[in-house]
């Protein structure tokens, strides 16, 4: 493969480009990547990627792995012959969005519906798909026991919506009547269910009907300045 270029173009002008020097339609496309991976991205969903109509393209490790690049190239131009950590390690790059967009993704189930995201990060979980990245605001999560879990205010976590939800793991939750999500530990006790903070200044919520569950919490990332 040559030089491909394209730190100034877009990740659908990138993939466009890619099928075009295959001598592939977009149906082709479809095709092939459903025939190596078995997921389905539609030939409308690669018309909408290619003009830049998709805010947040997903799958761009399917893309990649059937146009014979590497996923850092689709996202950023990043010269395609040289070997990927992303590929080697099997590390998604995942979107860092607003609570907001967390809020609206609790009833789209789809975050590439969601606003432009803020940043994209590496995750090293085995995630699905769907996953996505916050920054944590407030205390609420910042424990005040040294040595257990903690999410101090600005850490970034990832989220994934289809992990299983179970007693004692942080998730986010949607309240009802909200367009904003919350981040607690998600407790069952006596056969009722709660939205715990790990700050003991903060109360407890049991859970109401209408609450909204958007995903589990699977790891964290924080970011040192030297």
């Amino acid at each position: 493969m040559g030089n491909l270029g394209g730190k100034n173009m877009s990740i659908g002008e990138r993939i466009a480009r890619l099928r075009k020097e295959k001598g592939w339609s977009q149906g082709r496309l479809s095709d092939e990547i459903e025939m190596a991976t078995g997921r389905k991205i539609t030939q409308q969903s690669i018309g909408q990627i290619e003009n830049n109509q998709t805010k947040n393209p997903r799958g761009m490790a399917d893309f990649a792995s059937v146009l014979g690049v590497t996923e850092s190239y689709l996202r950023f131009g990043n010269d395609p012959n040289v070997s990927d950590p992303i590929s080697n390690y099997s590390i998604r790059m995942v979107p860092l969005i607003s609570w907001v967009s967390a809020g609206q993704f609790c009833d789209v189930s789809d975050v590439s519906h969601c606003q432009d995201p803020e940043d994209f990060l590496p995750c090293p979980e085995k995630v699905s798909e769907k996953a996505f990245a916050l920054r944590v605001r407030g205390d609420s999560m910042t424990s005040q026991n040294p040595g257990v879990m903690s999410f101090p205010e600005g850490t970034k976590i990832y989220v994934d919506p289809e992990k299983e939800v179970r007693s004692g793991v942080p998730v986010i939750a949607r309240l009802p009547e909200s367009d904003e999500c919350t981040f607690k530990m998600y407790v069952e006790d006596a056969g009722k269910k709660y939205l715990k903070p790990l700050n003991p200044q903060y109360p407890i919520q049991e859970i109401k009907a209408g609450t909204d569950i958007c995903g589990v919490v699977v790891g964290q990332y924080i970011s040192i300045d030297c």
